[in-house]
């Protein structure tokens, strides 16, 4: 923080207090995490804090269902969710080809009815032929179970299953003979 900054929030605490009463958004998002790859199947979770709310976006490979109603469902049960209220600002993820594949998203924020903290959720399917081979070889190596990546990336998963062992365990290839 610059200094003008800081002696601002010393002369006025407001954005302390607000930050305080909107913690339970951050724990509560936290105890929440696994449904973000369990009930929906997104090949990329990004997340950021935003002033004092939270901003997410979710990557879908072409192809893969965008079931965002169950995640926010599920975030937002009566029993075991969190009390925010649900706001569609925006949904285009129709099952269709008839954009060429273009990317399609969809919009939602979550707010907890305090005037700050609202947490904004981009569901986002990329376009056909977006390449993912990268991410793909990226979560291989860091472990991903092969069920799950079926799931999230099934179009780069069918492409490369017989490779999907990480470089480093592979057997060492014959040198090459030179005549």
């Amino acid at each position: 923080m610059t200094r003008p900054e800081r002696d601002y929030l010393a002369r006025d605490p407001t954005w302390w207090e607000e930050r305080a009463g909107a913690a339970w958004i951050a724990s509560g998002l936290l105890r929440r995490i696994a449904l973000f790859h369990t009930v929906t199947k997104p090949f990329c979770v990004k997340y950021w804090q935003h002033g004092l709310g939270w901003k997410f976006e979710l990557c879908y490979e072409h192809g893969v269902s965008v079931d965002h109603d169950a995640l926010i469902d599920h975030l937002t049960h009566p029993r075991w969710g969190m009390a925010l209220q649900v706001k569609r600002d925006f949904c285009a993820c129709k099952p269709c080809d008839c954009d060429g594949g273009a990317e399609r998203s969809c919009w939602f924020r979550l707010d907890p009815g305090l005037g700050h903290g609202e947490v904004a959720v981009h569901f986002r399917r990329t376009r056909v032929g977006y390449r993912t081979s990268d991410v793909y070889e990226r979560l291989v190596a860091a472990g991903a179970q092969p069920a799950w990546l079926e799931q999230a990336l099934p179009a780069q998963h069918g492409r490369t299953a017989d490779q999907t062992t990480p470089t480093a365990a592979r057997p060492p290839r014959a040198p090459a003979v030179l005549a």
